[in-house]
């Protein structure tokens, strides 16, 4: 079985007016054993379209490696946001879009103008501004170490919580209570016994988590097909029933016909702009999505018994 890479890639929460915005987005290979995808054969392109603009514009990004470069130019910067999506395809027929037509990933786009420096007036201010400048790096830095740590963390709570999500019931209550009384490694906190209410919550937030990426992923997998009827529908899901598809979620897998056209009634009567509130509240952009993979691949590896 082929497993998919990891794809890696940091949205910019915002960016100059008028200036080209760099996009990068990384394969690593996968931590599964067997056989792999490799980044020499996959292409990724890059989709984008500035404030107003209804039709996305296109271009190739560059390939060094596993790591895949280029830019939403200057002439789609111009308004107060723009939009873009990367779309990667290999060989192998592992496929992968981050952000959707529907649901771009949207970067702010904010003034940047640099004043004339008078330095007659500057020079007498230059120590107190040293000073300043001192304690906004060291401010900056501790804001990224905390944003850092909050990330190790979330993926933590990810990686022990997911296997419960598919449990209701008394096999619930068992598993948390089984999980309450296990000493768990904290990321930076000692090994501890974490309550089983504040085990539910934790599970209450990763069941939202996943289920605004996974109808995310069923909206980008279906939303050409809305249109389709008759023949042409049968015939588009007759070919999507053959494919596996990378649910974030559920893992890669195939699903029969019926629950491609269950799902695509779904998307259809979908409430884009309230999944589009939800994705902002719930989701750190990037994140959730790659540490849900993770979580499926490290359940799938757990669950493969032992050879002795």
């Amino acid at each position: 079985m082929t497993a998919a890479p990891r794809v890696t890639h940091v949205p910019p929460a915002s960016a100059v007016r008028g200036s080209a915005i760099p996009i990068e987005v990384r394969l690593d290979p996968p931590e599964a054993a067997g056989a792999v995808v490799d980044p020499a054969t996959c292409a990724a392109t890059l989709a984008y379209r500035g404030a107003g603009e209804r039709a996305y514009r296109e271009t190739e990004l560059a390939r060094n490696g596993s790591t895949f470069t280029g830019e939403v130019p200057a002439s789609a910067t111009q308004g107060l946001a723009c939009g873009y999506q990367v779309r990667v395809q290999c060989a192998d027929g592992f496929r992968l879009a981050l952000g959707s037509p529907e649901l771009p990933l949207s970067v702010e786009l904010t003034e940047h103008q640099e004043p004339p420096l008078d330095l007659g007036r500057a020079l007498p201010w230059l120590g107190a501004m040293l000073g300043v400048v001192a304690v906004l790096a060291a401010a900056m830095g501790l804001a990224e170490r905390q944003r850092q740590r909050r990330l190790v963390t979330r993926r933590f709570w990810t990686r022990t919580l997911f296997p419960l999500l598919s449990l209701r019931g008394q096999a619930l209550a068992d598993a948390l209570t089984r999980l309450a009384q296990t000493g768990l490694d904290v990321p930076f906190e000692s090994r501890q016994s974490v309550p089983r209410s504040v085990l539910a919550k934790k599970l209450h937030d990763l069941r939202a988590v996943s289920d605004v990426v996974e109808r995310t992923f069923w909206l980008e997998t279906l939303s050409g097909m809305v249109p389709l009827e008759g023949q042409k529908l049968t015939a588009e899901v007759a070919r999507l029933a053959r494919k596996t598809l990378g649910n974030p979620v559920a893992g890669g897998r195939t699903y029969p016909h019926d629950v491609l056209l269950h799902r695509l009634e779904d998307v259809r009567t979908m409430d884009v702009p309230e999944l589009t509130r939800e994705r902002s509240a719930r989701l750190v952009p990037g994140f959730d999505e790659q540490f849900l993979r993770e979580a499926v691949r490290a359940s799938a590896q757990e669950s493969i018994p032992t050879k002795r």
